[in-house]
């Protein structure tokens, strides 16, 4: 069986899953990757394919093996560092035992290593990844953030040193926990309005009691910003659990642009589950797609989940004096809405850009 190595296209979905079907006689792993790709979360997705004359011959070729690679976050006691995590990997029952998934790993750590990711973390069988250069990850200080799988948590290392000084915890994108994140629905408007209210209710509690009273954003607004890509939700078992709203805003005359985060809201039941970081890297994966340097928002300065949380994210404070317009401009409409302009900070977050070959 010869086989074949290349890139995902379109059309290839429905061949994918029924690889993954197969290869786990289930279709929960099917979904994840349905989940990563619609979210644009999708670092890289290869192929095998068995018959064509090579794998251009689209028309004749098989799809027998797929692996998919996703970003991963690092939390350390330093800030917040990035990886890429492998998952899932699936061959066709009729195609195992043929090198398939080894084919697949090796050219997708090639296609990693030359794009510039520093480290790739899996979760399986020790003896398999072992024999692809995977090592336990505990020797770099990770852990992963489910306890119990400690011998089946592997790293590597694409570039020496790459995780030097990252020990702490990983943590998988939203997808491949259980959750969802998608472009907010146009009839969901109203329940994000619900959640923005019900997380301001602790502000009662804060030294900006105020804060707590102020209206959600207006539902036209929040129209705007759905149509243009900048509304996103975590579902979490068919109910709204979190929401970002993302906006441009034009750094100088030069074309330079930030992506805004207008508002982010975690629904209370799911406070402490870290779907606000979670939202915070897909934003950054918004921005880089469209060729946006920084993430920055507007925060209370001396609210513990509010400056403190975000610095211990990688944000950082911008000097007023270094503000743009479109940044002075939200501090204007802070200040029409009631807000305490001088107990809150500007922060932002360097986006580094799309990693492709």
């Amino acid at each position: 069986m010869a086989i074949a190595i290349r890139d995902e296209r379109a059309g290839d979905a429905a061949a994918i899953r029924a690889v993954l079907e197969a290869a786990f006689g289930q279709g929960e792993e099917a979904a994840l990757v349905d989940a990563l790709r619609a979210s644009g979360a999708a670092t890289w997705s290869l192929v095998a394919t068995a018959g064509g004359e090579g794998a251009g011959d689209g028309a004749s070729e098989v799809v027998v093996g797929h692996v998919l690679f996703s970003p991963v976050a690092i939390d350390t006691p330093a800030g917040r560092r990035h990886a890429v995590g492998l998952a899932p990997l699936a061959v066709a029952p009729a195609a195992q035992r043929r090198g398939v998934g080894r084919a697949l790993v090796e050219a997708g750590l090639a296609r990693l290593r030359a794009a510039g990711h520093g480290a790739v973390i899996v979760l399986g069988d020790p003896a398999y990844y072992g024999r692809l250069g995977f090592v336990d990850a505990r020797r770099f200080g990770l852990a992963w953030e489910v306890p119990g799988h400690e011998a089946a948590f592997q790293a590597l290392e694409l570039e020496p040193g790459a995780l030097a000084g990252a020990a702490g915890t990983v943590r998988y994108r939203p997808e491949v926990m259980g959750h969802r994140v998608r472009l907010a629905r146009g009839d969901e408007l109203g329940a994000i309005q619900a959640l923005e209210r019900a997380a301001a209710e602790r502000f009662r509690a804060s030294t900006h009691p105020h804060a707590a009273e102020l209206p959600p954003l207006a539902v036209e607004e929040l129209a705007g910003l759905r149509a243009e890509g900048g509304l996103w939700v975590i579902e979490t078992d068919g109910a709204l659990a979190a929401f970002v709203a993302l906006t441009r805003l034009d750094r100088d005359g030069a074309g330079a642009g930030d992506l805004y985060v207008v508002e982010l809201d975690v629904a209370p039941a799911h406070a402490g589950a870290r779907l606000g970081a979670a939202l915070l890297d897909h934003a950054g994966l918004v921005a880089a797609r469209r060729g946006l340097a920084r993430l920055v928002l507007r925060t209370f300065a001396d609210v513990p989940w509010n400056a403190p949380y975000y610095r211990r994210l990688g944000f950082v404070d911008v000097p007023v004096a270094a503000l743009s317009p479109g940044l002075v401009a939200m501090v204007g409409r802070e200040a029409a809405a009631g807000l305490d302009v001088e107990r809150r900070v500007t922060l932002a977050r360097a986006i580094a850009p799309p990693r492709r070959a």
